[in-house]
């Protein structure tokens, strides 16, 4: 396994946000986590790069433990994150928003070559190259997001709510870019969704968590019919009452 998280315990102040939550994610696998809002999906990808830091349970990637290290020495060992809400440089031109990833990288021989391959992968961010990122759309915001994160040449990319705000059409076409950058990138991908409708299509695993408790795990194959997920995801009949029990 590349990532994986044991029983971690995260709280915000009185709130427990993570009551003990287990996942793991291979090499090259795309693992996706759903929930309702307020689950605890972004408290882990933010427990994983560094964010926030468990009272209790331990992460590794690769076996090296993450839980104290910091953020920027974390992306070092080759993991990115892609949050939530698009967060570009909205007066900088999208080429100086790809250029902010490449900061850190001591390979500036390789750096013009990453740029190019993975302006590649989004043309539609080429044609907009000199544009204030701030004048993008939804979806040309999130390809840049993405892109960016691409250039640190992570292992594990961490996507939150990739299709959060966006278009029907615009979400296929995220997916079919992480999709072809897992296959041209080699990446490992954990990726946190509201919606069970795409992720059936494209995940080799997926967890379900609630309330802070991964309440469902299985290969995506297996949850095809999608009745397990929403068991799991809204928590009604005779299963859910004892989780809520279990819970208390």
């Amino acid at each position: 396994m590349l990532l994986e998280i044991d029983d971690i315990h995260v709280n915000y102040g009185r709130l427990r946000a993570l009551k003990g939550v287990s996942l793991s994610v291979a090499e090259g696998e795309v693992v996706c986590l759903i929930g309702p809002n307020g689950a605890g999906k972004s408290t882990t990808l933010s427990a994983v790069a560094g964010g926030v830091s468990p009272h209790r349970g331990s992460i590794t990637l690769a076996g090296a433990p993450l839980v104290g290290v910091r953020p920027e020495q974390i992306a070092r060992l080759g993991v990115s994150l892609v949050p939530e809400g698009r967060h570009v440089f909205g007066t900088l031109t999208v080429a100086e928003n790809l250029r902010v990833a490449t900061y850190m990288r001591q390979d500036r021989a390789a750096v013009a070559t990453d740029y190019d391959r993975v302006l590649a992968l989004f043309p539609r961010l080429l044609e907009r190259i000199g544009s204030p990122a701030g004048r993008l759309s939804g979806g040309e915001q999130q390809m840049l997001v993405i892109a960016r994160a691409l250039l640190t040449r992570p292992r594990l990319l961490l996507v939150d709510e990739p299709s959060l705000g966006l278009a029907p059409k615009i979400v296929d076409q995220v997916y079919e870019i992480l999709l072809a950058a897992r296959q041209s990138e080699g990446l490992t991908l954990l990726i946190n969704e509201q919606s069970s409708h795409r992720i059936l299509k494209h995940a080799d695993r997926i967890y379900v968590i609630r309330s802070g408790h991964i309440q469902l795990h299985d290969t995506a194959a297996n949850l095809r019919d999608g009745e397990a997920i929403k068991r799991a995801y809204f928590g009604f009949g005779e299963e859910a009452e004892q989780i809520e029990e279990d819970v208390a």
